[in-house]
Formats: structure tokens, C-alpha cells, sequence
């Protein structure tokens, strides 16, 4: 957990220690890092950006004794106060997660490699352009998206793409990514391409018996890094480190790697 100070007047403002861990204990319960700022009316502002980039508003009384969560609106102008206090919180730093994700998918070799992560890559091996992606075998969105870096890979773009494999849409699932994880990378991805068609099953049991451990490796560091729906891409592309919940257009990974694309999910800011 760490503490910045942010918004109006955040230069000069923190609460007293008593308070803060009276508030901290409530709001850093999933972890993540907390900001303060002057709230209205007297309250304190106190901004919480969860680690996976989620940020959010709260206010409390002078006292630390109550919070308050929802839109505050100034009743003279309409203003909505909780989205221009949002907008004063420090950027999500997605390093961190960045780096998790590429230390748990190096080579692990012996008993342990049965149950630590496991991804399959395209594309080029290194470089500057990464992205490690959580995929469902049966996401239709998901598919969407590795068409969308097929198409910018064939536009002569370097970039590595590491899909992720996780099963949250049902027992089919959990059996492709399983199956996945169980096999090289080139195969892995076949298999991710076939499960576009409905009616493709994993035809070997015993596959995806052996890959049983590392798929549920990929789903336990998916739960907790906050994480809720696929598909969810994590890069270091021209220099930043980003993260997206939701799809991508090839003209979305296009930008993202000449340095233009937001480096904030759509959903990651809530008033």
C-alpha cells in the first residue's frame, strides 16, 4: 500500500495518521494505493487506484468515522465534482503488473513447471513491442482481437504477443485453455483458433489433464490482479506501459505502438 498526495490544494493537505488508518483499513482491503486531496464542503478526498489500474472516488467526513462513495454534484454550478476530482488522481502505473506477468511466464523447469503460468507467443520474440494477453478460448471478442494483431502484424509491425489462456465462460472452457497450456505455442495457438467454431471440442483428455495446473496458474494471477472479463491486455509498447480491459481495433494497436494510443482503459476511471 502506498500513500501520494493529489488534487486541490494537495501540495498542503493530508489528514492526520489517526485518520488515514481509519481509512485505509476500509479502502485498501484489495489492495492498491490511496491519494488524498480536499474534498467539498470540508470532507477529505481520498482517491484509490486498485492494482489493476481501477481507480475510484471517495469522500469522508473531517473525522474518518463515515465514507461516502457515488457522485457528488456541486448544487450551485451542476458540476459533476466527483469526475474533475478523478480526473486530479496520479496516472494507474501498470509497470508493476507488467512485470509480474513477464517474471511468471519465464521458463520454469522440473515438478514446479506443471502449475506456473504458461503463454503462447507470436510474433517476435523480444523487442520493444509486448503484449501478454488474457484470452477465453471460446471470447468471441477475444478471437476479434487476435485478428486485429494478425493485422497489424502482416502490416509488417514487430510485435510479440503473448496469449494467456484462461477458462471463465464455462467446463468447455476451462478444458481449451487447459489443452492450451499443455501444448507448444504454435499448437496452443491452433487450438485458440479452432475454438472460434462452436462445435470444436478438445479431443484429447489427457492433454488437457496435463494442462489442468498452469491453467489454473493463469486464472489465479488473473483474480488477483482485479481482473473480471477478457479479454485484458497488458503491453510495454513505445516506451509505456498500458493496460486494457476490452478489445482493440488494429488501428488501436497501431497507435498503442507509435506511442498515441490512452494508456487507461475506457472502464478503469469510476466517479
Amino acid at each position: 500500500m502506498g500513500i501520494a498526495v493529489t488534487g486541490v490544494s494537495a501540495a498542503d493537505y493530508m489528514p492526520a495518521e489517526e485518520i488515514r488508518e481509519r481509512l485505509e483499513e476500509i479502502l485498501t482491503r484489495s489492495g492498491g494505493q490511496v491519494s488524498y486531496f480536499e474534498g467539498p464542503s470540508g470532507m477529505i478526498g481520498v482517491g484509490v487506484t486498485m492494482r489493476n489500474g481501477q481507480q475510484m472516488v471517495f469522500y469522508a467526513t473531517p473525522d474518518g468515522e463515515t465514507v461516502f462513495s457515488g457522485v457528488a454534484v456541486n448544487a450551485r454550478t451542476g458540476e459533476n465534482r466527483t469526475r474533475a476530482d478523478m480526473e486530479q488522481l496520479p496516472a494507474p502505473d501498470y509497470e508493476p503488473i507488467f512485470r509480474r506477468l513477464e517474471n511468471a511466464l519465464r521458463t520454469v523447469e522440473g515438478e514446479d513447471a506443471t502449475q506456473a503460468m504458461v503463454a503462447a507467443r507470436e510474433g517476435t520474440e523480444g523487442g520493444e513491442n509486448v503484449f501478454y494477453v488474457f484470452i477465453d478460448p471460446r471470447c468471441p471478442f477475444c478471437h476479434s482481437l487476435k485478428q486485429a494483431f494478425d493485422q497489424v502484424k502482416a502490416q509488417g509491425h514487430e510485435l510479440s504477443v503473448h496469449y494467456i489462456p484462461i477458462g471463465i465462460l464455462g467446463q468447455d472452457s476451462r478444458m481449451l485453455a487447459s489443452a492450451m497450456a499443455a501444448s507448444p505455442p504454435d499448437t496452443a495457438v491452433r487450438i485458440f483458433m479452432a475454438a472460434a467454431d462452436r462445435n470444436f471440442r478438445v479431443g484429447n483428455q489427457e492433454l488437457a489433464a496435463r494442462g489442468e495446473g498452469r491453467a489454473g496458474a493463469n486464472l489465479a494471477m488473473f483474480r488477483e490482479l482485479g481482473f473480471e472479463a477478457v479479454p485484458v491486455v497488458i503491453s510495454h509498447a513505445a516506451g509505456e506501459f498500458k493496460a486494457r480491459a476490452g478489445g482493440m481495433t488494429a488501428e488501436m494497436i497501431e497507435r498503442s505502438i507509435m506511442g498515441s494510443e490512452v494508456a487507461i482503459a475506457d472502464d478503469r476511471r469510476r466517479p
